[in-house]
């Protein structure tokens, strides 16, 4: 809005500094994305390795003033995946009782 008392003075818009660095793409937080779902999916301890290097060098390499939204999702995706692995056991199959000739 414009001010009718000084109609040509300019006023500046502010700037949001965030919208930049929403934009830029981080390769290692979708790397460890991708690990920690393969870890759950195919139960595989070296994925979840993987994806917590990933983490780890993504959580180092951060930017200040950036989103910890999505550490936190990446983390407890982590997190949630190796629970899954060492203390959730899938049931073995029951032996199907031998037929008698």
């Amino acid at each position: 809005m414009r001010d009718m008392r000084n109609p040509n003075k300019k006023h500046p818009v502010p700037y949001n500094i965030n919208s930049a660095e929403e934009t830029q793409f981080d390769g290692y937080q979708f790397m460890a994305f991708l690990f920690s779902l393969q870890g759950v999916f195919f139960k595989a301890k070296i994925f979840f390795f993987l994806a917590v290097l990933c983490f780890m060098s993504s959580l180092f390499n951060k930017k200040r003033g950036h989103d910890y939204k999505q550490y936190m999702m990446i983390s407890s995706m982590v997190v949630f995946g190796l629970i899954n692995i060492y203390f959730i056991k899938t049931p073995e199959p029951k032996p199907t009782p031998a037929q008698s000739v």
